[in-house]
C-alpha cells in the first residue's frame, strides 16, 4: 500500500498522468490509486459496537438524541433574526411608479 503512495508525488509530473489516467480508467490494479481502507475502518466498527452490552444500547440512543436534539436546540438560538422587509419593498414600489408616471409625463411634454 506504502508503494501506491510513495508512486504519487505533488512535484513529479508522473502524478498529474496518473491521476489523470485514473480518472480515465485506463489503469490496471497493481497502478490504481489505493482508496480509503474502508475495509479496515469496517472492522474497526464492527468490534467496537460488539463491545457495547444490548442492554445498553436503548440508553446510549436516547442519549445521544438527547444530546443532538439539545445541539440543534442551542445552534437555532445562535441564528440572527431577519427584520421585517415589508416597508423597504412598499418604499421601493412607490419610488418605482413615481419614476414611471414622472417618464410618461416627460415623455408627453417634449
Amino acid at each position: 500500500m506504502s508503494n501506491n503512495f510513495e508512486k504519487i508525488s505533488p512535484e513529479s509530473n508522473d502524478a498529474k498522468k496518473l491521476l489523470l489516467s485514473e480518472l480515465n480508467n485506463a489503469l490496471n490494479e497493481d497502478d490504481s490509486i489505493p482508496d480509503a481502507p474502508s475495509a479496515e475502518f469496517d472492522e474497526d466498527a464492527a468490534e467496537g459496537l460488539q463491545q457495547i452490552e444490548a442492554a445498553k444500547i436503548p440508553q446510549l440512543v436516547s442519549q445521544i438524541n438527547s444530546n443532538l436534539s439539545a445541539q440543534l436546540k442551542n445552534k437555532k438560538k445562535g441564528l440572527p433574526k431577519i427584520p421585517d422587509q415589508s416597508m423597504v419593498i412598499m418604499t421601493v414600489v412607490t419610488l418605482l411608479i413615481l419614476l414611471i408616471i414622472t417618464f410618461l409625463v416627460v415623455k408627453r411634454l417634449l
